[in-house]
């Protein structure tokens, strides 16, 4: 009875020493927090409070967090489902196409390349290799014999004359190369004279005596050039004008060499 009455804040009899320690113990217990009332329970300390309040902060900010790193994760998911996407469709579809116009780039710079050798090779190699027909006789008796002139081997045919050039303009459109049919061409086109006294652009000469020549007609020496290169589109006019000055220092070579056998 005396407990019930305690808890329930009702006075106690005065002059109940008992009581009056229950009490004094009751309100030291309670500054000390060992015990509580239910009127206490229904109203909790600020400290209480704002740990709770702290608490349910932090969980919020942790739930953000955690939906910020997802929506992070799927939109690297995505992106990445679309670069595999790319890449499947550039493997299956690009790339084989790709590979197709390739081989096929290959092929045909390959047969290019076949039918624009066999020109290049010859127009390459002609200037320090002499056709039969390009050469001159040397007249009369001599006319089957071979002459040896700057370490190059010439052949002339039996049956024309060093004057004779009247087949030379006739056998030009039968030439194997440019520079073959451009020194045909400077046979059936310039006297001999002119030839032997001559040269492309005129001035001494490197190899010889060094005398003066004269240059040839320009106006013919055009001529022939353009109708060659028009046969021979891939002779190139540096070609040609080594292989009209290679012709003209032959000739001059081959004069003084007959004079020397006249002599002799």
């Amino acid at each position: 009875m005396t407990r019930l009455t305690l808890l329930n804040g009702l006075p106690s009899p005065i002059g109940d020493t008992s009581t009056v320690m229950k009490r004094r113990r009751r309100r030291v217990l309670l500054r000390r927090g060992l015990i509580w009332t239910k009127r206490r329970d229904l109203f909790p300390r600020k400290s209480e409070m704002q740990r709770e309040q702290d608490t349910s902060i932090w969980e919020k900010k942790k739930m953000q967090q955690f939906q910020t790193t997802i929506q992070e994760l799927r939109d690297a998911n995505l992106a990445l489902k679309n670069e595999n996407d790319h890449l499947k469709d550039l493997i299956i579809k690009h790339i084989p196409q790709m590979k197709e116009d390739i081989a096929s780039l290959a092929g045909r710079c390959a047969a290019t390349s076949k039918q624009l050798q066999p020109q290049n090779t010859v127009a390459a190699a002609e200037p320090q290799k002499k056709q039969p027909g390009d050469d001159d006789d040397d007249g009369g008796g001599d006319g089957g014999n071979n002459n040896k002139i700057h370490g190059e081997r010439t052949e002339a045919p039996d049956n024309r004359s060093p004057r004779d050039n009247s087949t030379d303009g006739q056998s030009a459109p039968d030439t194997t190369s440019g520079t073959a049919m451009v020194r045909t061409l400077l046979l059936g086109t310039f006297p001999l004279e002119t030839l032997l006294q001559s040269n492309l652009n005129g001035g001494k000469p490197k190899r010889g005596d060094g005398e003066q020549l004269e240059a040839l007609d320009p106006g013919k020496k055009a001529a022939i050039i353009e109708a060659t290169m028009k046969k021979w589109p891939h002779t190139t006019k540096g070609q040609l004008g080594t292989a009209i000055n290679n012709k003209l220092t032959e000739l001059r070579a081959r004069q003084k060499q007959t004079k020397i056998i006249d002599i002799y």
